[in-house]
């Protein structure tokens, strides 16, 4: 299969074209690569070439330095120029790079490699290699016809160093052309266990060879090359996932074009609802959503879950490591100790006398930040008991930085527990400069004396953001600011005009009413979160005899009536309103001094400091109806309507008026005083005024016009 080479990827290369290996001569290098490190190369081959010596035709063997056998290592002040090709008609030439070490001494330039994909220097450049950077596996292109490589070799005055590779030759093959789609619009926004499309049918293979196997990798782990061109795939966790097809054609040739088709998993959400409430019945219970988006990046944490048991194994290294493999730019090292801003560990422990804590870089740097000081202080909240060692108690968070000036967890130690923050480490952590910035970082835990134990929850590293030039980083949307993707749901909820993520609810009756709030981000991704209300307490209600509406003078005995629910009322407050006196017997009577409308309120107290109150009108109607002689209905505001004074007082009364011939001009069921007649001549206008209760008036009035 056709494989990315290494050179891709070389930190000090300069790469103008994707190389590919055919699928046969990619294991058979490595093969030889292997044996070489025990078998003698001449041996092995039956014949070595030095660089020195300009031109060289073979299929098997060796390209070694101007010292030749035995490692001897060239000499200052080379320049040499050597071109290999295939020995067999139709075969390209590949070079597997199996030592490289050229010195970097001297001045510039420094001794360098150039590797042109041709059969002479004025071939395109595969790339430039210093040091100990080694080109890797590197191959003739297949659009190199002549499938020949040339080599250009230079050291400066101080030169000495050595290298050396395997030769052999293979069949080249044009590669397939991947063309890849998904479902979804790019970059594909997503849910948890969503399942998206993708699609490579439109791909294509080289004239008369055709596509034989379709393996797609899907960036989680997960790879499928038996499906074909059309699958689907879900997406479990949150994160970005970069999908890429592999063609394989008959020819035994793979696709060098790589599609990204970037799929991004919503992450969740925290929400930080108020707790569980109780309020008394007829209370008001506030409900504010509070949720906070929760960004993804791509940097590696080393997140435990329940937390990693560091055991009492006196002497055995716990270590975990965060590999930033591609995370930096490639060849990035630490310059300065300030672009580590943190390193921080979550965890709790029994014991901080016991262990020693250190941190390796990808280059074996390493720095002691806490070595066995500090005695009998906790770090976080240990579960302090051997016959529960299993038991995680709470971490906290301890973090070392170059810039702290606090001291140590030892000079910070006295008994109790060490509190969270930020602390120097034991030694320097200015050893790390020069540290690769790729690769594995390694936290190790060492136990040195027994009996105590603990737990390692999380740790990370926090490096300067400059550091991330390309770093994908995205945060949801989570809709806060339309009701229509942020609201709460519940039984009698009632939002707030002004702020639709709060509301309050005002529980009637007892019991537990869960209220859930619900988010929708720009994923299309729905979360929620929950809190219960629970009402207890009584419910004020009352009665009275005689029921409203009744004349002056009527005695209205008030009797509690209300429900207890469960706890003991032992306080009752009668209101009957404005000026009158109140009163806190259970069951007062009450006399209204005049016709009116009184609110009367109940307001009881329970045992348990609840309360309730429930208010209903009582009212009190004049003892007869004032009947009028003239209105004049005109214009001006005086006078204008037929009035029957106290009618208001009561309900379901008849009116009818008619004129001098016994006609009926005007009806009311239910009159409030409101006729105002503006096309009825002057005159005099018989009325008939009849009450529920039988009581009828009838009689006449005169209607006048000033105007």
């Amino acid at each position: 299969m056709n494989v990315m080479l290494a050179n891709r990827t070389d930190n000090n290369a300069t790469t103008d074209m994707p190389l590919t290996l055919n699928r046969d001569h990619v294991v058979r290098p490595i093969a030889l690569g292997l044996l070489l490190a025990i078998t003698p190369i001449t041996r092995l081959f039956g014949q070595t070439w030095t660089i020195a010596e300009g031109s060289i035709t073979t299929c098997v063997g060796a390209l070694l330095d101007s010292g030749g056998e035995g490692a001897a290592g060239y000499s200052p002040n080379e320049n040499y120029t050597a071109t290999i090709c295939s020995d067999q008609p139709g075969l390209a030439i590949s070079l597997q790079w199996i030592s490289f070490n050229l010195s970097t001494e001297g001045s510039d330039p420094v001794d360098q490699l150039t590797i042109y994909d041709g059969p002479d220097n004025t071939a395109p450049v595969i790339g430039t290699y210093t040091g100990s950077n080694s080109p890797g596996i590197v191959t003739a292109s297949f659009g190199n016809t002549s499938g020949c490589l040339t080599l250009n070799f230079t050291s400066n005055e101080l030169g000495e160093g050595l290298f050396s590779a395997v030769i052999t030759c293979f069949q080249p093959c044009e590669p397939p052309f991947a063309i890849a789609s998904m479902s979804e619009a790019a970059p594909a926004l997503i849910c948890q266990g969503e399942v998206v499309g993708f699609d490579a049918s439109a791909s294509t293979a080289a004239q008369g060879f055709n596509i034989i196997e379709y393996q797609w990798q899907f960036g989680d782990g997960s790879v499928d090359s038996t499906t074909g061109p059309v699958i689907s795939h879900a997406f479990e966790e949150p994160g970005e996932y970069i999908v890429q097809v592999l063609l394989t054609d008959d020819n035994e040739c793979n696709n060098d074009n790589y599609i990204d088709l970037a799929v991004r998993v919503s992450t969740d959400p925290v929400f930080n609802l108020s707790s569980d409430t109780s309020v008394c019945l007829g209370n008001l219970a506030a409900l504010v959503g509070d949720v906070t988006p929760t960004t993804w990046n791509e940097l590696p944490s080393a997140d435990f879950g329940a937390g990693i048991f560091l055991p009492d194994d006196l002497g055995i290294p716990f270590t975990s490591e965060l590999n930033y493999n591609g995370v930096f730019e490639p060849g990035a090292v630490l310059t300065d100790i300030d672009q580590l801003q943190t390193l921080c560990v979550s965890m709790e422990h029994s014991y901080m006398g016991d262990f020693v804590v250190q941190i390796t870089c990808p280059s074996g740097q390493t720095v002691t930040l806490h070595e066995q000081g500090g005695g009998g202080t906790y770090l976080g909240e240990p579960i302090d008991d051997e016959s529960q060692p299993l038991v995680q108690g709470i971490c906290y968070e301890y973090c070392w930085s170059a810039s702290a000036t606090n001291g140590t967890w030892e000079e910070n130690s006295g008994g109790g527990t060490l509190p969270a923050g930020t602390y120097e480490s034991v030694q320097p952590m200015s050893n790390l400069i020069g540290c690769p910035l790729n690769g594995a970082w390694t936290l190790t835990i060492t136990d040195l004396f027994a009996i105590d134990n603990g737990f390692l929850c999380a740790w990370s590293m926090d490096f300067d953001p400059a550091l991330f030039p390309d770093l994908t980083t995205y945060t949801p949307d989570l809709g806060l600011e339309s009701p229509d993707s942020a609201f709460w749901s519940g039984p009698g909820f009632v939002v707030d005009p002004n702020d639709h993520l709060s509301g309050s609810v005002t529980p009637t009756s007892p019991g537990t009413s869960t209220y859930i709030f619900t988010v929708i981000d720009n994923f299309g991704c729905t979360y929620q979160d929950s809190m219960t209300v629970s009402a207890s307490g009584p419910l004020a209600q009352y009665e009275v005899v005689p029921s409203s509406p009744q004349p002056i003078g009527v005695i209205a005995q008030f009797t509690d009536t209300s429900i207890p629910n469960g706890t003991t009322v032992t306080g009752w407050s009668w209101d009957f309103g404005p000026d009158l006196p109140g009163s806190t017997d259970q069951n007062p009577t009450m006399v209204f001094p005049e016709p009116g409308t009184y609110p009367v309120t109940l307001t009881i107290t329970s045992v348990d400091g609840c309360q309730s109150s429930v208010t209903y009108d009582y009212v009190i109607i004049p003892s007869d109806v004032v009947i009028p002689n003239v209105f004049s209905p005109d214009g001006d505001e005086y006078n204008e309507a037929l009035e029957f004074e106290n009618a208001q007082f009561y309900n379901n009364n008849h009116l009818q008026v008619y004129n001098r011939w016994g006609q009926m001009i005007y009806e009311s069921l239910n009159y409030r005083n409101t006729w105002r007649p503006r096309d009825v001549p002057e005159g005099t206008y018989y009325f008939i005024f009849a009450m529920a209760d039988g009581r009828e008036w009838a009689g006449h009035v005169t209607l006048l016009r000033k105007n």
